[in-house]
């Protein structure tokens, strides 16, 4: 019988913690602007008009100044609209996630789910 392990590749594995809580995890499709580029774990905002994502902006008018949700993986909508997963729901650790850069204090973090089904915290905080 061969040995699998010694026949398979070395990977090195680092936990993200992403998901830091035990709300229920709620995804969705999403349809990814055309024009945007988006990395996994991007938070999100909607537009109104349209109801497509890119990522939230504080400031905006257009709906995208308050986040939806975080994208699961990364979408790249460059060349035309893409389909995506987002999640909406459940409990996630704020470092692990990629944030535009308006969101640039740890209070605009903090706050950026407030009326939403996210919750953030970090992990290990029992909170």
């Amino acid at each position: 019988m061969a040995d699998y392990l010694a026949e398979t590749a070395s990977e090195t594995w680092a936990p993200s913690h992403l998901i830091t809580g035990d709300q229920d995890i709620v995804t969705v499709p999403v349809t990814v602007k055309s024009g945007s580029n988006l990395a996994a774990l991007s938070v999100i905002g909607r537009l109104s008009a349209d109801g497509k994502v890119e990522i939230a902006t504080l400031g905006d008018t257009d709906g995208t100044q308050v986040p939806y949700g975080i994208l699961v993986h990364a979408v790249d909508a460059s060349g035309g609209d893409k389909a995506g997963v987002a999640y909406i729901g459940g409990c996630f650790n704020p470092d692990a996630l990629t944030w535009g850069a308006t969101f640039d204090t740890a209070l605009k973090k903090a706050v950026a789910f407030d009326g939403t089904n996210i919750t953030l915290r970090a992990p290990g905080n029992s909170l």
